[in-house]
């Protein structure tokens, strides 16, 4: 990777596909960020999205700096290597394209790794009945649900970018949902458990020093387009580094909940690939965790 100057910025690095709709939402909650505009940085890395994405994106006007790589779609591994090696601050923000930013979000990891540099995993929150809209700001259900029952009450949880803008603390910061992962990550780090902490290396929420990501600590592309895993298996690489790793409780966003129609197949397959890479048995117990065949406590066993 290319030597970058101290410039004592933060490199937001999102890569998107196909999730115009929400990266709608992503893109207003990085509008109401409190955080100096000249210390930041957005990279959107659009992975040959076929929704509009790139139209939209070339047109959309920010007072911070955007700035868009288009390329093929190769998965988010490779987008999100793209998206760091065009980076040109000191610090890396991994965000996802369906999260909504809280307005500390940019601030909270920068500040922080200022103040001592680690890898930092900021808590996500679930914005669970998301999931059952397409859209999720005008209320379009995905096509699978058009029969979905209450769906009045449903249409009472759509949030626009207005929303993000003006009603952000009493219709969006209310929510406090885990899922699965989150809580377990969370139950790590509460309990020390330093060799399970690269799970907290979610690429939804996750910051480090850029320098640290050198040509063989990068995303793993062979995992390519397939759902999952490519960042958990870097963590995991760097946890085996000895690099510090932190929970940081007050970078949160909101994730945009959608539909995983095949989730369980999804698991098998990228838990398969870092099995191969990764002969530890905590791997293979993370994926029995999120199948939900074990609970909280036997994963902890896996830390020594």
């Amino acid at each position: 990777m290319t030597q970058r100057k101290n410039n004592g910025k933060i490199s937001v690095v999102i890569p998107t596909f196909n999730h115009l709709s929400r990266l709608k939402l992503t893109l207003a909650s990085i509008d109401i960020q409190k955080m100096d505009v000249d210390k930041f940085e957005v990279i959107i890395v659009n992975d040959g999205s076929t929704d509009g994405s790139a139209e939209y994106l070339k047109k959309r006007k920010t007072e911070w700096n955007l700035r868009v790589i288009n390329q093929k779609n190769a998965g988010r591994a490779a987008a999100r290597n793209r998206g760091a090696l065009e980076a040109e601050g000191e610090i890396i923000l991994f965000c996802d394209d369906d999260c909504i930013l809280s307005p500390d979000f940019i601030a909270a990891h920068y500040h922080h790794q200022k103040e001592y540099p680690r890898i930092l995993h900021g808590r996500i929150v679930t914005l669970t009945q998301m999931k059952f809209f397409e859209d999720p700001s005008r209320g379009i259900l995905v096509c699978h649900n058009e029969g979905l029952q209450a769906k009045d009450s449903l249409m009472k949880r759509i949030i626009t970018e207005s929303d993000i803008k003006t009603e952000f603390f009493s219709k969006i910061a209310p929510n406090q949902r885990l899922n699965s992962i989150e809580r377990l990550i969370k139950e790590i780090f509460d309990r020390k458990k330093e060799t399970l902490y690269w799970i907290g290396f979610t690429g939804g929420n996750v910051s480090m020093p850029l320098t640290w990501m050198k040509s063989d600590e990068m995303f793993n592309v062979e995992f390519g387009r397939a759902w999952g895993c490519e960042d958990l298996e870097l963590g995991y690489r760097l946890g085996k580094k000895a690099y510090p790793f932190a929970y940081l409780d007050e970078a949160v966003n909101y994730h945009i909940a959608h539909a995983h129609f095949d989730f369980k197949q999804e698991v098998e397959t990228s838990f398969s690939n870092f099995a191969a890479l990764h002969d530890d048995e905590s791997v293979c117990y993370l994926k029995e965790y999120l199948l939900g065949n074990i609970d909280v406590q036997t994963m902890m066993k896996q830390s020594v």
